[in-house]
């Protein structure tokens, strides 16, 4: 099945979408439920004053819950990242609402670097991937050396394989300076472990 999306240009090859580690969705949700039930709880300790804030509790509790969890699955689904054969792609929703597009063309990018995101998503093979635009390598005025992240890099969080994503990248990069007919040959990326993926 081709993958598209908004913006795409004509004949441009998406060669990875990058998903997010489901269990990710999972802690945020998590936290909405933890908040629900501290609603519930704080409004059924008030309930000793006057006995209708029990009722009311329950009603804001689970009204947060439902409205937090349609408004992370709605920011989810429209939150999109694309590695393709011409730029990096990234769809941010701001809320359910507003989705920001950000894209950095491979002219532009300088180099990919990853990163851990912490023991425990690093034990899931887990992380950030971050691709840095050739703005980055400049200082600005009055700063020694560069930054860590600058507003014209692209990070995504969270990634599945992030390591072997960002040697897939410095590939694509590396092709794309030195080699457009290899690029146009070269296949997609497969989130699975090594010697699984085709």
């Amino acid at each position: 099945m081709k993958t598209v999306f908004s913006g795409q240009q004509e004949g441009e090859r998406v060669l990875y979408k990058i998903k997010s580690h489901p269990f990710h969705r999972w802690f945020k949700l998590g936290r909405v439920a933890i908040l629900s039930i501290l609603i519930v709880v704080l409004f059924g300790v008030m309930s000793s004053v006057t006995s209708w804030l029990m009722l009311m509790g329950l009603l804001v509790g689970a009204s947060f819950f439902f409205i937090g969890w349609w408004g992370l699955m709605t920011m989810d689904r429209n939150s999109e990242s694309y590695i393709t054969d011409r730029r990096v792609v990234r769809f941010v929703a701001q809320n359910p609402w507003t989705v920001n597009q950000r894209s950095l063309s491979w002219d532009e990018v300088v180099k990919a670097k990853t990163k851990s995101s912490g023991l425990f998503w690093r034990l899931l093979g887990t992380g950030a991937v971050v691709v840095h635009a050739r703005s980055t390598i400049i200082p600005a005025e009055g700063q020694k050396s560069e930054q860590i992240i600058t507003n014209d890099d692209i990070e995504f969080d969270h990634v599945i394989y992030y390591q072997d994503l960002g040697n897939y990248l410095d590939k694509v990069l590396y092709l794309f300076k030195h080699s457009k007919k290899e690029l146009a040959d070269l296949r997609k990326f497969v989130a699975k472990p090594t010697g699984k993926r085709y």
